[in-house]
């Protein structure tokens, strides 16, 4: 592997690691609501965990149809 190539890849692996991570942070920061939103509403926790779930996979479906023919991951083989 020469030096581009290596540059490249370590590049591309922060990018993967960079959004790991605010993807764990979004969701950590999601349960922490929790009690908030059950006095609020009222609501049981699985009704609020079912909620969250929902709103967390509409901000993932939303983002693909908002941006359908972008690629942001390539995975080369070979």
């Amino acid at each position: 592997m020469n030096t581009q190539n290596q540059s490249s890849f370590w590049l591309i692996m922060s990018a993967i690691f960079f959004g790991n991570f605010l993807a764990v942070l979004s969701i950590t920061t999601i349960n922490v609501t929790f009690p908030v939103v059950m006095d609020t509403f009222g609501a049981e926790l699985s009704t609020v965990q079912w909620l969250m779930a929902g709103s967390i996979l509409w901000l993932e479906i939303n983002f693909y149809i908002e941006y359908p023919n972008r690629h942001f991951v390539h995975i080369y083989c070979g």
